[in-house]
């Protein structure tokens, strides 16, 4: 999972989230990164049996040591927090653009 919160402009969260499931602990964190999150950037996240491996831009930012052992979906998640602190507000909806998603399986 990854999240992108409107009032932080360089926290990008990150993580596993354990959601029932016994055999994962909640492991997730928003990490600061040397990026303005309104501008496009590359989100993506390597899955592979025990190991999440989170990137931005094509780089490793987080690396989480689980993962589940079922089908799972992946889940990007857009806050915008308007009405508070120095987030700008501007006319008209709002978008986030998909480009493709991969399975690199």
């Amino acid at each position: 999972m990854a999240e992108v919160f409107g009032d932080a402009a360089t926290a990008v969260g990150m993580g596993g989230h354990a959601f029932s499931d016994p055999d994962l602990r909640e492991e997730f964190a928003a990490e600061s990164l040397p990026i303005d999150v309104a501008r496009f950037h590359t989100y993506g996240v390597g899955w592979r049996p025990g190991h999440l491996a989170f990137t931005v831009d094509g780089g490793v930012v987080r690396v989480v040591e689980q993962a589940p052992a079922y089908p799972m979906q992946l889940m990007l998640g857009v806050f915008d927090f308007s009405g508070q602190g120095r987030t700008r507000r501007r006319a008209g909806p709002r978008r986030l653009f998909r480009r493709r998603t991969a399975n690199s399986a």
